[in-house]
């Protein structure tokens, strides 16, 4: 799950968010949380993406 996390923040070019919740003291709810955050994060941006390539074919083609 650790490698998980530390993919996708790669993936979404958030350089310095693993890093702050692999710090000592982090609990194991926060990375949780995060994880899921992030994931939803990532699941709307590509819906939202492939909206957007939607409308523009159709505006090319409609």
């Amino acid at each position: 799950m650790e490698n998980e996390l530390k993919q996708l923040c790669k993936r979404m070019r958030l350089a310095y968010i693993y890093d702050y919740v692999t710090e000592e003291n982090k609990s194991e709810v926060l990375y949780e949380e995060l994880l899921n955050c992030l994931k939803y994060e990532q699941r709307e941006r590509e819906h939202a993406k492939a909206e957007r390539l939607i409308r523009k074919e159709c505006i090319l083609h409609c």
